[in-house]
């Protein structure tokens, strides 16, 4: 529990549109400190989810580049979703063999395959990107898979070693409003490289 409200605390500090911090009170946890927009856009689950993967994340040193990831494989380009399943235009992924780098809006970020959900990243050309709960203008990626309930799932996979997942989902009922049914209708366009 000490980790989780120090993990609200360090992502408090690294905010993307942040206007400022404020205290949340997370059943199970206590009071945390986040965001402003976090708070004011994500329910207390969302932000609980958030929170038990930062606890892992932040414990880690992020690259600030490609320069480690070897060679270009694939770039695709993705429909964007935050977790409140608000469509904010697309995003772009660069798989290298040893990373991936986010593309949103000309920002770049990078993660390394090693602190990857390894059993989440098997079929690479699945995974796109989301926004950042806890990071408001941050993207990070997100494996896209559909389930055996019908139902399209988004988990994030940097996840550090987290023993839980964060994950979003649009089920089927609202499937006809965002025309979505599988991977592909998330992904654009792909560019693969030799």
């Amino acid at each position: 529990m000490t980790g989780l409200v120090m993990a609200a605390v360090l992502s408090a500090c690294s905010g993307g549109n942040s206007k400022g911090t404020t205290r949340v009170k997370i059943d199970d946890v206590g009071w945390v400190v986040v965001d402003t927009f976090t708070a004011n856009h994500y329910t207390q689950y969302r932000i609980k989810n958030a929170l038990t993967r930062e606890e892992y994340v932040s414990k880690v040193t992020k690259p600030t580049d490609a320069s480690t990831f070897g060679k270009k494989i694939a770039e695709r380009e993705w429909r964007a979703f935050n977790v409140n399943l608000e469509e904010k235009g697309t995003v772009t992924t660069v798989e290298y063999e040893r990373g991936f780098e986010v593309i949103k809006d000309g920002k770049h970020w990078f993660y390394d395959i090693e602190h990857m959900n390894q059993s989440n990243i098997e079929i690479r050309m699945d995974i796109g990107a989301a926004e950042s709960v806890l990071h408001p203008g941050v993207w990070e990626p997100v494996e896209i898979r559909r389930s055996m309930s019908n139902d399209v799932f988004f988990t994030f996979v940097y996840d550090c070693g987290a023993k839980e997942r964060e994950s979003f989902l649009i089920w089927e009922p609202e499937e006809p409003k965002y025309r979505i049914y599988g991977t592909s209708d998330v992904r654009i366009k792909e560019t693969r490289f030799k």
